[in-house]
């Protein structure tokens, strides 16, 4: 008597941890902290803010509120010159925050606190980012700069409040009510953690790192670093032939 053997078919599930995105941080909480450390080696909070019990009050502030601002400084990033944001950008981002008054925080004002955050380069004891641009916003910076801002616009208002609650209350009563957020994670999640996507780019992925290679060094607008920004995807959107398959 013949034995049946039964067919199984293998149902393939897309898997992170195995794929080419596995170094891709998805629990983002666990590493605020070695970010935020990292960003007080450069930053020159401490030479406006002196008083060491006041120092440590700032610090929890940026370190419990980490992940919105860091939220902000990726939206603004992502809408200006990425990896930093320039003045302009910036300005424009504080005018959708809503925190732009003539009486307590003016155009004037916010631009003078930019020129401050990059006037002395050599910030902290590690000393500045070798490529970090002088005229635009780092990580530490962007953090930096909302600090200096909360500090003025409610010195200005003569309310009386620490560096730390000025910072807080600047954190509540406009960037947290009109936070801007890039769909970022979602969109990652469901169009490009998947099989069909995976599968495609690891079976191009050497011509793809080779076409990469050759365009940063040649074609892209920040040439020798590893960077391609939105203007160089638009170039090479143009380049593909009407009538290609797209």
């Amino acid at each position: 008597m013949m034995k049946r053997i039964k067919k199984r078919r293998l149902q393939r599930r897309f898997d992170l941890k195995k794929s080419l995105y596995h170094s891709w941080k998805v629990d983002l909480k666990q590493h605020y902290k070695k970010c935020f450390l990292a960003d007080m080696k450069y930053s020159k909070i401490y030479k406006f803010v002196k008083d060491p019990k006041e120092y440590e009050a700032v610090c929890k502030v940026l370190l419990d509120n980490y992940e919105l601002i860091f939220e902000q400084y990726l939206f603004g990033q992502g809408n200006s010159n990425y990896p930093s944001v320039s003045m302009i950008d910036f300005t424009n981002l504080c005018n959708m925050w809503g925190i732009v008054h003539k009486k307590d925080l003016s155009i004037s004002d916010i631009d003078r606190l930019f020129f401050a955050v990059n006037f002395e380069e050599v910030g902290g004891a590690a000393g500045d980012l070798d490529d970090n641009p002088d005229k635009e916003l780092c990580r530490y910076e962007f953090f930096e700069i909302i600090v200096r801002m909360g500090k003025l616009k409610y010195e200005n208002q003569k309310l009386g409040l620490t560096v730390a609650q000025a910072l807080q209350k600047l954190l509540d009563d406009y960037i947290f009510q009109m936070s801007m957020r890039q769909e970022w994670h979602g969109m990652r999640a469901r169009d490009i953690w998947t099989l069909e996507v995976h599968d495609v780019l690891e079976a191009n992925q050497a011509g793809i790192r080779q076409f990469m290679e050759w365009y940063i060094k040649t074609k892209s607008s920040k040439k020798g670093r590893k960077i391609v920004n939105l203007d160089d995807i638009y170039e090479m959107m143009g380049s593909i032939p009407k009538g290609a398959n797209q």
